[in-house]
Formats: structure tokens, C-alpha cells, sequence
């Protein structure tokens, strides 16, 4: 996450420097009005996105967990995936454990679960991560075909 962040700081302290350097003087206030508005925009979108993919897998990692966890009886297994059926609360491996004492699970069966959450939160982020990656990944390649100088409509002329 350090590094991806550092990835994001480190480009965006320099977009602003790429935009303006591409615009004539006059237009450089709504260039940099459209910098702000796109960059807000796509850091919600992106952080929207990576919320919902992170969430789905840790959904679908967590209910295979349970359902493969021979630790846990069928039955257990049936009422934990119909209490996380609707939404999959983001939550610490020890309040897992609580909750499933406080739904009738024995002890053992709540850090079965607890055990089965923490690895499945792990594995999510790890996937979400990697996502991110990939489309950083993929974007550096869309991106290629950017000029590699200003053109003759960027100069200025101040005399």
C-alpha cells in the first residue's frame, strides 16, 4: 500500500506541471479548474471501486472459507453464510469471534470463524492490491502514445 500511494503522490505533485506546461498562459485557471475537478473525481471513483472489489472478494473468500472449514458442522456452516448473505460486515477477527458467541457458537467454532475472517480479509486485500496494480499496469501501456513534447499550440508568445 506504501508503495502504491507513493506511485499516486509522486504523480500527481506532477500533473499539474505537464498540464500547465500543454496550455497556453491564458488558459492555464480552467486547465487547472479541470485538474482538480478529474483528479477529485477519479480518487473517488477509484477509491469507490477498489472498495467494492475488496468487499466482493472478501465475500466470496470468506463463505468459501466457512463452507470448506471441516472445523465447522454443516449446520454452523448454513447459519453463517445466511447471517453474511446480505452484507459482509468489515469487521476485527475478534469481533467475528464475539459475534458468533453472541449467535449461540461455541467457542471453538467462533475462532474457527474469526480464523477463517482474518485470513479471508488478508487474502482480499492482497487481490485488491493486485487489481490496482494491474490497472495502473494497464494504463502505463494505454498511455504511451502520449506527445513526448509540447507542441507548437503550447508556446507562448509575450511579446
Amino acid at each position: 500500500m506504501f508503495v502504491v500511494g507513493a506511485g499516486f503522490g509522486l504523480l500527481a505533485s506532477q500533473l499539474g506541471n505537464v498540464n500547465m506546461s500543454a496550455v497556453e498562459r491564458g488558459d492555464t485557471s480552467e486547465v487547472g479548474g479541470l485538474q482538480g475537478t478529474f483528479q477529485n473525481l477519479g480518487s473517488s471513483f477509484g477509491t469507490a471501486v477498489v472498495g467494492s472489489v475488496f468487499i466482493l472478494l472478501l465475500a466470496g473468500g470468506f463463505t468459501t472459507a466457512v463452507s470448506e472449514n471441516t472445523g465447522i458442522s454443516a449446520e454452523q456452516q448454513a447459519q453463517v453464510t445466511t447471517a453474511i448473505e446480505g452484507a459482509v460486515p468489515i469487521v476485527s477477527p475478534d469481533e467475528a469471534e464475539r459475534l458468533v458467541r453472541e449467535g449461540g457458537g461455541s467457542a471453538e467454532v467462533a475462532a474457527e470463524v474469526a480464523q477463517d475472517y482474518a485470513d479471508s480479509q488478508i487474502e482480499a486485500l492482497q487481490q485488491a492490491i493486485f487489481i490496482v496494480f494491474a490497472l495502473l499496469v494497464i494504463s502505463l501501456l494505454l498511455s504511451r502514445n502520449l506527445p513526448a513534447k509540447v507542441g507548437a499550440a503550447a508556446s507562448t508568445d509575450d511579446g
